[in-house]
């Protein structure tokens, strides 16, 4: 089974770790490439007639694919440099209910912390709108 925890909402940063038996791999969900619309858009299709069967989080560096196909999960390095990250049975249906349910239960918890996670883009907006005359500061 398919078990799925976000956590560690702090300076422009969210992890999202993934675990299926003895496999993990950790998520690192950046604010300056905020990929939560894309990501929730892509679970979204899941549940559809017609799935998207990948998905590409880029992490400010660092990209993790998503591809569903067949009833198996994979994630893996989208560069090719690092493999395969874990590799799973799951239905569209029960991944797109651990990811979304996880994601809902984390944004209205205590440990998500809008402030550490949106202030940052929302100040960027700022210094752009005033075009560098104010800053976040």
């Amino acid at each position: 089974m398919l078990k799925a925890h976000f956590h560690d909402c702090e300076a422009g940063w969210i992890r999202l770790t993934l675990t299926h038996g003895k496999q993990e791999t950790t998520i690192h969900a950046s604010a300056v490439f905020d990929s939560f619309p894309e990501f929730i858009q892509w679970l979204e299709t899941l549940v559809t007639e017609t799935p998207t069967e990948e998905f590409t989080w880029d992490g400010e560096g660092e990209g993790w694919r998503f591809h569903l196909k067949a009833g198996q999960l994979t994630i893996s390095d989208p560069y090719g440099d690092e493999g395969v990250f874990l590799e799973c049975p799951v239905s569209t249906d029960e991944i797109a209910r651990t990811l979304y349910e996880s994601f809902l239960i984390f944004i209205q918890s205590d440990e998500y912390r809008p402030v550490e996670w949106e202030w940052f883009s929302n100040g960027e907006v700022f210094e752009n709108a005033t075009q560098g005359n104010f800053t976040r500061e």
